[in-house]
């Protein structure tokens, strides 16, 4: 349907181009910035993919305008722009929703994806008539792709994850464009076309469409940076957290500002993993997380540094009342216990205190803890040693 509106297009007004340049300026925009994104963020890939998505948009919506096409694919023809853009864009949507969801593919699928992605290279050097057969075979495997996609989008839907319903919906109401538009085409209703000489509805739900893969990539994207800056299995922050507040908080320290570091190590806790499991390890490291949050302030900043270290960055506090509250948390975690078969599991730790100073740097302070709480182990531990 689409490749037969841009051939047989009559004569239209100029505003035709100008509606046509909007959209494809769009389109190239939102690519070009999610690109610029996963420049700086090489993690989020899903920006990439939604890059290449928009992108192959916009070069489809080029194929509507012959003096647009040309003036910046010059030498090329506009039914060869438009298979490139259709493998891209569907080699594009497959990898979103993989990323987006998480979605495993099985081995077929990724063997069939790979082979779609290898008519990129034929869509460039075929000959018209050959590039016209292969064109059929594109539009075949992106519509197969698309129902097993979409079965997989609504079996995540089901199993209430929220993304994959805000994705269903936008497939839902492209579907209904689509379908109107083949109707219309066919005299069974009437329909006005948002741009004459292209699908109607086609593309109100195609912009419907990318704009849902858009939000679901911003929020995947929101999703994963609120993950990576939480450790699951205590709930306390993580130390990538804890670094860039502490690079912060010895630049206020410089200008007039308090702040003390306690660095909280669990005594023998090789040894509750060795004798008690893994299992018990992790419900110990847990309690003790919880006991950290519950102890910590309004506006201070309890974290995991790995294994059975933490941390707590404690504001506007000098050194004396940081010991009293490092020795608050010691004597809450050595009366805590977790239940075991027979009786209860008690831990005990030790914690080393640092004021930071303006000549600290964050290397610096964290050294000075550090030493601190290798004095308290050295003393007998289950203490609190303040540098």
């Amino acid at each position: 349907m689409m490749l037969a509106l841009a051939q047989a297009a009559p004569a239209l007004p100029p505003f035709r181009d100008a509606a046509i340049a909007a959209l494809v300026g769009m389109f190239a925009a939102i690519g070009l910035y999610h690109l610029v994104f996963y420049g700086m963020r090489r993690h989020a890939s899903e920006n990439l993919w939604f890059a290449l998505l928009s992108l192959s948009v916009g070069m489809l919506g080029l194929c509507y305008s012959a003096p647009l096409f040309s003036a910046i694919f010059a030498g090329m023809a506009r039914f060869r722009g438009m298979v490139l853009a259709e493998v891209v864009a569907g080699v594009s949507i497959a990898l979103l929703i993989r990323t987006l969801f998480n979605v495993r593919f099985r081995w077929w699928e990724t063997a069939a994806l790979l082979a779609f992605t290898g008519c990129l290279p034929a869509a460039l050097i075929l000959p018209m008539p050959e590039l016209r057969v292969l064109h059929y075979g594109v539009d075949v495997v992106v519509l197969l792709g698309v129902v097993i996609l979409v079965s997989r989008v609504v079996i995540l839907a089901r199993g209430n994850a929220p993304l994959a319903r805000l994705v269903l919906g936008g497939i839902a109401v492209f579907g209904f464009c689509v379908l109107a538009d083949l109707l219309a085409e066919y005299g069974a209703v009437p329909w006005v076309q948002l741009v004459p000489g292209a699908p109607g509805a086609f593309w109100g739900g195609f912009l419907l469409l990318i704009f849902t893969f858009g939000v679901a990539t911003a929020q995947r994207w929101t999703l994963s940076e609120m993950q990576a800056g939480i450790d699951p299995l205590t709930g306390l922050a993580s130390r990538r957290v804890l670094d860039d507040e502490l690079a912060a908080e010895v630049e206020r320290v410089k200008a007039g500002g308090r702040s003390c570091l306690l660095l909280i190590d669990l005594d023998g806790f090789k040894r509750v993993n060795d004798v008690h499991g893994h299992v018990k390890g992790d419900e110990v490291l847990r309690c003790v997380g919880l006991l950290l949050r519950q102890h910590a302030r309004p506006g201070d900043l309890a974290a995991r540094l790995g294994g059975e270290e933490m941390a707590v960055l404690l504001r506007d506090v000098d050194l004396p009342r940081a010991r009293e509250l490092a020795e608050r948390l010691r004597a809450a975690v050595e009366v805590m216990t977790v239940p075991i078969p027979g009786g209860a599991l008690s831990v005990t730790a030790s914690v080393g205190v640092a004021a930071a100073t303006p000549g600290h740097d964050k290397t610096a302070l964290v050294h000075a803890a550090d030493k601190a709480l290798y004095m308290a182990k050295a003393q007998g531990r289950n203490r609190v040693i303040a540098a």
